[in-house]
């Protein structure tokens, strides 16, 4: 998250949302603040989350399209996390701060089960997870937003700029690898069939387990782009940054071996779309060192942060492949 939205929260614009949940501010914990503030409460015995986006990050509009999806997405079978409105039956909270930003909240039901951390190399909730993929991208291919205005964005607008803003001048070499990848990326062949509006943030944290069945949350960066990228965005996080490079290769096909046995249970892929992963994982390696570098101090970094920036200048700007050798 910017440092300057985190010094635009104040009490009473948590107690304005609070009481628009029918909750008082005192019933919100705290749980992180990463792109947004997450909070969870209580009402009535029934656990929620409240995640409420500064305008500097997405829209009213935005958020509400993400919700036209997701409720897209339920109307059609997926297991998608569900939207707890309002005691007035609203979707959102908006409240609009005196420099004519925004502030928007959106409550979910708090789901039963656990993350789906360190389950990777679980097979069958792998290929389980690759199914979901592909049942995504054959949903997303008939869906329209209710209104243009709620159209989400395409996977570009966000990041043009994005390096120069976050980035110092002495990351110089970072910056260009960053754009020149973005080049390569935006010369790929856009068809109904290899692009639209998906998840575009499938780690792990991101899938919930219960009882042997997956469920997906955090809609948050859904956008235009192509199915490709969220294949290649949950490889990425299977990936041993700890380990040697043989070995964090021989996970990540492993891995995406079960992916793909899933996914093409549903819609298949060619050689050719294959052979974008390691484009899109480049593309999620410098977006996660440009996001920890604005929202980190370097004494700062958890554990996995440090394992990942370990070297990670000198890989983007040798442009040392996110993985080595064949696992495609």
């Amino acid at each position: 998250m910017d440092p300057k939205v985190k010094q635009l929260m104040n009490p009473q614009i948590l107690r304005k949302i609070a009481q628009s949940y029918g909750v008082d501010e005192s019933d919100l914990d705290f749980h992180k603040s990463t792109e947004s503030f997450l909070y969870r409460y209580e009402k009535q015995g029934t656990p929620f989350f409240l995640r409420i986006s500064h305008s500097s990050r997405r829209t009213p509009d935005m958020i509400r399209g993400e919700l036209d999806w997701l409720q897209w997405l339920e109307q059609h079978q997926l297991p998608v996390v569900r939207v707890a409105s309002t005691p007035d039956q609203e979707t959102c909270v908006v409240v609009e701060l005196d420099d004519g930003t925004f502030f928007t909240a959106v409550s979910f039901h708090q789901l039963p089960g656990k993350q789906m951390n360190r389950l990777y190399d679980n097979n069958q909730l792998v290929q389980q997870l690759g199914s979901l993929m592909a049942k995504l991208h054959l949903a997303t291919q008939t869906y329209s937003p209710r209104y243009d205005s709620w159209k989400r964005h395409h996977w570009s607008q966000e990041l043009h700029g994005f390096a120069e803003k976050y980035l110092s001048p002495t990351e110089r070499k970072v910056i260009e690898r960053f754009n020149s990848t973005m080049e390569e990326i935006s010369s790929l062949p856009q068809t109904s069939d290899n692009y639209g509006l998906i998840h575009y943030d499938l780690h792990p944290g991101n899938i919930f387990v219960d009882d042997h069945q997956l469920v997906l949350l955090d809609f948050d960066d859904s956008q235009y782009s192509w199915f490709m990228s969220d294949l290649a965005i949950s490889l990425f996080y299977a990936i041993p940054f700890s380990e040697s490079e043989a070995k964090k290769t021989e996970s990540a096909k492993r891995f995406l071996d079960q992916l793909l046995t899933g996914y093409q249970q549903i819609r298949s892929i060619n050689d050719r779309e294959l052979g974008w992963i390691p484009l899109f994982l480049k593309l999620r390696e410098i977006d996660l060192y440009i996001v920890i570098h604005r929202s980190f101090g370097a004494g700062s970094y958890n554990e996995w942060c440090q394992t990942f920036m370990k070297d990670r200048k000198e890989r983007i700007e040798n442009k040392i492949p996110m993985l080595l050798g064949s696992y495609y």
